[in-house]
């Protein structure tokens, strides 16, 4: 049986948690599957090997040599088919929609497979959205979306839709091994990420942290007994949680030290994951905050800086009223409290093991068709 060498490509190195999360969970599906062989992966992030994968760096000739090399390619999960972007930054998203593209042209040009998986494609409000997705419906052999709202953007797009090449999955971070539901969780604990509405075409500003979600935080911190983990999921330089996350540190160590900690990525999943999942309650901005909460068992409150959040509540079974309107700031004490007295609105009514399953066994349907 001859293997096939892939190639991964998506937005890996640029110290976001939720895409290294799901290319581990990638990878580790993969080394289920005995047909692919060497695997290589495109990251910002200098060029390395961790075992059958080899780390390369974004650039035309090392993409080139890895065409040459490789049978198969495979966009990694994440919201790449969209336009909730400011102008500027929009621009950026173009260019690099471009290059996937033209990548997986080049490989079906010369009858290689192409493959997306657990991709989110919403909202797609503008016209060249839509054609990027169309065009991407023309080059992929197979797509999988990570939630219904994906899956019915292409089929409203696609001429013939093709329910045995187009399927939906739940997103690719269900198969990391370290997504496990915990049995015994703190319920003095509570997890929360927070990121600027300024990268995307949200009209809020991040006045709305400091005048609101922060001092509505710190009143209820301030007036029980409760411990806060702050996660930032996206580090760095460029669209960085850091900024926001020490600031509510700083407001909750002002009013008590010894409740509230911050967690930050570094090389270790472990060690990031295990101490969200011990949190009985999680409040998500990052889209993958609530994905990896949800994942590990914990009551959910929404804050949607980008419509992927809204997107995914129905794929979990969470009641509207726990994603938080952004036009009625006030009312995020009420819901907080409601969070804190377990009110089942707030609690997701599919199992997590019931999404692992449905992303399971659609890629095993389409890796034993690999030929």
């Amino acid at each position: 049986m001859e293997r096939k060498n892939t190639f991964i490509i998506g937005h890996y190195g640029g110290e976001n948690f939720g895409d290294e999360f799901m290319l581990e969970a990638l990878l580790e599906y993969l080394d289920t599957v005995n047909i692919i062989g060497k695997i290589f992966i495109v990251s910002k992030q200098s060029s390395i090997s961790k075992g059958k994968a080899c780390y390369i760096s974004p650039s035309f000739f090392n993409i080139l040599k890895v065409f040459f090399r490789t049978k198969l390619l495979i966009l990694g999960g994440g919201t790449h088919f969209h336009d909730d972007y400011h102008k500027k930054r929009l621009k950026r998203h173009y260019l690099y929609l471009t290059k996937i593209l033209v990548i997986s042209l080049l490989y079906r040009i010369c009858f290689k497979k192409v493959y997306y998986l657990g991709v989110g494609y919403a909202p797609l409000g503008s016209f060249a959205i839509k054609k990027y997705t169309k065009t991407s419906l023309l080059l992929a052999n197979y797509i999988t979306v990570r939630d219904k709202v994906s899956l019915n953007n292409l089929n409203n797009l696609s001429r013939k839709p093709d329910t045995s090449r187009v399927q939906l999955t739940f997103d690719l971070a269900s198969l990391h091994k370290e997504v496990k539901h915990v049995n015994t969780k703190n319920d003095m604990l509570i997890g929360i990420s927070l990121t600027s509405f300024s990268f995307s075409s949200n009209s809020n500003e991040d006045t709305i942290w400091d005048n609101h979600i922060i001092p509505q935080i710190g009143s209820i911190y301030r007036n029980t007994k409760i411990s806060i983990r702050i996660f930032v999921f996206r580090g760095g330089s460029r669209e960085s949680d850091i900024p926001l996350s020490k600031k509510l540190q700083k407001h909750l160590h002002e009013i008590d030290p010894s409740r509230v900690t911050i967690h930050e990525h570094v090389d270790d999943t472990e060690k990031f994951v295990a101490p969200l999942a011990q949190c009985e309650y999680f409040i998500a901005t990052r889209y993958h905050s609530a994905v990896i909460s949800y994942l590990v068992g914990c009551k959910m409150l929404i804050i949607p800086y980008h419509q992927k959040l809204i997107d995914v509540v129905d794929m979990i079974d969470l009641d509207m009223h726990a994603v938080m309107d952004l036009q009625r700031p006030e009312t995020f004490t009420s819901k907080f409290n409601e969070l804190l007295a377990n009110d089942k609105r707030y609690i997701p009514g599919i199992s997590p093991l019931k999404n692992k399953a449905l992303t399971s066994d659609i890629m095993n349907d389409i890796f034993n068709k690999l030929d």
